[in-house]
């Protein structure tokens, strides 16, 4: 795991003020998807809304995102990442899976 994204998972951690939250990474996301954006997708496709999200532009290239998930079961969360991973949406194939600490 890359720093960046580990610094993410602690910075997530202490937002959540020590409840457990569940956290999936949505990588490859269009430049130009806002926030909106990526919650009515994941919505769309089952997911409970998400409590926080983290953007991470790298390069600019293939940015992604971390989102939180207060609510969710870990088990929806994982059958989300597979529904989702290699889905073509917006003119890219995201990179969808559940990232744990």
């Amino acid at each position: 795991m890359n720093s960046t994204i580990g610094h993410l998972i602690r910075d997530l951690h202490d937002a959540a003020q020590g409840e457990v939250c569940r956290k999936l990474w949505v990588g490859n996301l269009p430049p130009d998807c806002t926030d909106e954006d990526l919650k009515a997708f994941l919505q769309k496709h089952g997911l409970p809304p998400c409590t926080t999200i983290m953007r991470v532009v790298g390069d600019g290239s293939h940015p992604g995102a971390l989102l939180a998930f207060g609510s969710a079961q870990p088990e929806d969360l994982y059958k989300a990442a597979l529904r989702l991973d290699g889905m073509y949406w917006k003119q890219r194939t995201l990179s969808v899976f559940v990232v744990q600490h």
